[in-house]
């Protein structure tokens, strides 16, 4: 359900748009946006215009795609975490739903894209760059596709840009669910999650692939959930080491260093 591709066909005249967003410059968090939409609705078609009055442009349906101003906005300023909403984000909250609705857990997916990707780019659309274990080098990336347009126009490189937002973005989805499709094996099966804690040793359970089970072993009741002090899962280019009695978080570089790291703070657990 996540391979449809973008879906998009770009407008010269205002009146035939369903989305509009400004010439020249682009940013990642604007294309992402773009891509998002091109998901959630059977097609758009988007008018780049050199006019900042959208409003008065077209009726109130026009959804405007502008890293400082758009339609959906709304009330909507900052999440919980104090990081503002842009373009992405904005669209993300609105129609993410939508693309999910036939999700297997669409609440986990919708919460995974946006701390893994999405606010990410607002982020650094915004200035605001957080410390994030994730690279995410797709900023940098789709600023460089600005470079390939000509003289007259850069509609051109806008639609390469989301062809290629569209790929990443399609995997991030389609990974996402993997994910959260495993999730719910662990929590509808006990004895699939209790051979999964059997594999414990000594309050630190190591996991081959990234698999965030922090809610499932705090909200468990067998002994083994309550004996482990660490989790330790990959994650991007190094792995996580999740502190279970903290509610915390710590980065590794290597899976090495990450077992050292553990097995050096567990002291602090061991009554004497």
């Amino acid at each position: 359900m996540f391979y449809e591709g973008i879906n998009l066909n770009i407008v010269s005249d205002i009146r035939k748009a369903s989305v509009v967003t400004h010439k020249g410059h682009f940013s990642a968090s604007e294309i992402v946006a773009t891509v998002i939409l091109s998901k959630a609705l059977n097609k758009i078609f988007l008018c780049r215009s050199n006019s900042n009055n959208y409003p008065d442009s077209n009726s109130s349906t026009l959804i405007i795609i502008d890293s400082n101003f758009t339609s959906t906005e709304g009330n909507i300023k900052k999440r919980d975490n104090n990081i503002a909403y842009g373009c992405a984000g904005i669209i993300w909250k609105e129609y993410g739903p939508k693309i999910l609705s036939e999700s297997c857990n669409s609440n986990f997916v919708f919460n995974y894209i946006d701390s893994t990707l999405i606010q990410t780019l607002d982020s650094f659309e915004q200035n605001h760059f957080i410390d994030c274990p994730l690279p995410c080098d797709i900023n940098m990336i789709i600023e460089n596709f600005n470079n390939l347009r000509d003289k007259d126009s850069n509609d051109w490189a806008f639609i390469e840009a989301a062809n290629f937002a569209d790929t990443i973005f399609s995997n991030f989805l389609i990974n996402a669910e993997n994910i959260a499709k495993q999730l719910n094996v662990l929590s509808e099966d006990p004895s699939a999650f209790r051979k999964l804690l059997l594999k414990a040793d000594n309050g630190l359970l190591i996991l081959e692939n990234f698999l965030p089970i922090e809610r499932l072993i705090k909200k468990s009741t067998l002994p083994l959930a309550k004996e482990l002090i660490f989790l330790i899962y990959p994650y991007s280019n190094g792995f996580i080491i999740s502190n279970l009695r903290e509610n915390s978080f710590t980065f590794c570089n290597t899976l090495k260093l990450a077992v050292t790291y553990a097995k050096c703070k567990k002291v602090d657990y061991l009554v004497p």
